[in-house]
């Protein structure tokens, strides 16, 4: 007969194995990382004239995320401060999502776009459309990212 101490480890023991990542869970946590940690390179270089003038301030932070798959990891994250006060977050969400391989959230107030991620260093941006249930999406680009700014802090 099986103690229940016996029973308890065997089955934190199985569940210690199903959890731990595989190779390429691995490789592309450490895929989805370097990718965030590019795009925040992007967006700073991208703002650079802007905080020069004193038009925006760029602060860089950290987050931590704890996904299944991956385990828990620091991410890169922004915060963007323009003149009177207007404040847009940028967080990365997780690189589990469903329909993409990592996503990224800016946030200013009640204003929310999600940067999705569909392949390495292949962002989209995606919000919902004036339709229920329907969805725009536009490639991110310098440009694009102009656009998508500007609309969160209007």
């Amino acid at each position: 007969m099986m103690s229940a101490e016996k029973k308890l480890l065997d089955l934190l023991r199985t569940r210690q194995q199903a959890s731990s990542p595989t190779v390429r869970e691995v490789i592309q946590a450490k895929q989805w990382i370097a990718d965030v940690e590019s795009l925040m390179v992007d967006i700073k270089k991208w703002l650079r004239g802007a905080e020069k003038e004193g038009l925006v301030r760029v602060k860089s932070r950290e987050v931590t995320l704890v996904e299944p798959k991956a385990g828990k990891y620091n991410l890169p994250a922004l915060t963007l401060t323009t003149p009177g006060y207007a404040r847009v977050l940028l967080d990365p969400a997780g690189l589990e999502v469903i329909g993409a391989k990592g996503r990224v959230d800016l946030a200013s107030g009640p204003k929310k776009v999600m940067l999705l991620r569909f392949a390495p260093k292949h962002w989209h941006f995606t919000w919902p459309a004036n339709q229920p249930g329907e969805w725009e999406s536009e490639r991110l680009t310098e440009e694009s990212f102009y656009k998508v700014l500007r609309w969160l802090i209007e």
